[in-house]
């Protein structure tokens, strides 16, 4: 591995399931972060003095978002299945060497791990975009208050999914 790779590139498979995460706080992940949708939920939810001009924006926006939300997640699905079936394929055709066959499932960890670091940083930028343009469209005092619902909301999936976690723990020792 080289030295100065990226931790993305590095560990970009531990990024879908990261280990820092409660079983709970994995739920919400969507291609290793937010879900894209849950910052317009928290807009409709918590933010009641929109004008009917932010309102349409924001619908307009939402839509447009959805379109490359419904995109990214194909894409992982395309990326899953290409490069399992690609190699479970391969190895099912014919008999091969030991290393031969580690070559090969090398190749497609390395090819999904390449397609998946892509996958995260398009993610990534979506969830950006996102908060970025509903930022745009609501005035100072809203922003304030959405970007202060969203610190709760992560605050509290956290809080929930450890004391979810150690009461597990806790049941499964007795």
């Amino acid at each position: 591995m080289k030295r100065n790779q990226e931790p993305l590139e590095k560990d970009v498979f531990a990024m879908f399931s990261p280990s820092w995460f409660s079983t709970y706080e994995r739920t919400y992940l969507w291609i290793a972060g937010f879900k894209p949708g849950i910052p317009f939920k928290l807009v409709n939810k918590y933010i009641a003095d929109l004008s009917e001009e932010q309102l349409q924006r924001m619908n307009t926006f939402r839509a447009e978002m959805g379109t490359r939300e419904r995109k990214l997640t194909n894409e992982l699905a395309q990326v899953q299945e290409s490069v399992a079936s690609s190699y479970l394929v391969g190895l099912g055709r014919r008999q091969v060497e030991e290393r031969e066959e580690r070559r090969q499932a090398d190749e497609a960890v390395s090819e999904m791990k390449e397609m998946m670091v892509t996958l995260v940083q398009s993610a990534d930028l979506l969830r950006m975009t996102i908060v970025r343009g509903i930022v745009e469209i609501l005035r100072p005092v809203q922003c304030v208050k959405f970007l202060a619902t969203a610190a709760q909301l992560h605050l509290r999936i956290r809080m929930i999914g450890l004391e979810k976690d150690a009461s597990r723990n806790r049941g499964s020792r007795t």
